[in-house]
């Protein structure tokens, strides 16, 4: 006797449907968590970014400020023969070699200089003049130095032989600006390198400006940021700084 096969049951079409419907839904509820998890991860990345960024600056501007006006082992403020006017931008707008009269320079906007190609118009300006913190003994055609025996000195660039007989530094001018590239802003640097004046370099980028408030430190420690222009302070002074970037705010 032949086995009879038993009818099965299959899925109505309105069922199917259903089914693909519901598939769907659940489908298009997945992608989009996952798109939104995306976007915030890209988000707070580029947050963190920006405030990586931001305090990077703040760290680099900080440390030129707590050496500006070290003038090696030199103790009293002599009077120094000057560097040799440097060519390229800024030139003849700046007294390079006046690191202990004038070590920093600030400009409320940078079209008060003017003389820096590419400076967003409105921004500031900072200026720090420095010698290393330590002595060197070896020499670069393409670097400026300040020799001294802790009571006057003498600068030069780099050569063989550093003239005189007392300790050579090496010695920095650094000049701070905001400018763009392709509308996105960044913290830019001009350097003294030796007798020439480099052109501008992308140190940080997101910055969109900067400021700096300066003061007297009395001798209560109590310090007044008042100081917008910093000159010979007959004190020690202290400085503020502050940075805007896009979408972050800090201070220190």
């Amino acid at each position: 006797m032949l086995p009879v096969a038993k009818s099965q049951a299959g899925l109505t079409l309105i069922e199917l449907m259903v089914s693909l419907v519901v598939g769907l839904l659940v489908t298009a509820i997945v992608i989009a968590m996952f798109s939104h998890s995306k976007r915030s991860f890209i988000q707070d990345d580029a947050v963190a970014v920006m405030q990586e960024n931001g305090r990077f600056a703040l760290q680099l501007l900080t440390n030129e400020l707590l050496h500006a006006g070290l003038a090696g082992n030199m103790h009293l403020a002599d009077t120094v023969p000057p560097l040799p006017t440097p060519l390229g931008d800024c030139s003849t707008d700046i007294t390079w070699s006046n690191v202990i009269t004038t070590p920093v320079e600030y400009y409320n906007n940078a079209d008060t200089l003017g003389c820096i190609p590419g400076a967003k118009s409105g921004t500031h300006v900072l200026i720090v003049k420095r010698t290393s913190q330590a002595p060197v003994t070896s020499f670069a055609n393409n670097k400026a130095y300040f020799n001294t025996r802790g009571i006057g000195g003498s600068f030069f660039v780099g050569s063989s032989t550093a003239p005189g007989t007392g300790t050579s530094w090496e010695y920095y001018v650094h000049i701070y600006y905001i400018a763009e590239t392709n509308g996105i802003p960044g913290l830019y640097r001009k350097r003294l390198n030796g007798d020439t004046v480099s052109p501008g370099e992308e140190v940080v980028p997101g910055i969109a400006d900067f400021s700096v408030q300066f003061g007297i430190d009395d001798v209560h420690h109590t310090v007044k940021f008042n100081r917008r222009h910093p000159g010979v302070p007959p004190q020690p002074f202290k400085s503020r700084f502050g940075h805007r970037c896009r979408d972050c705010r800090h201070q220190a």
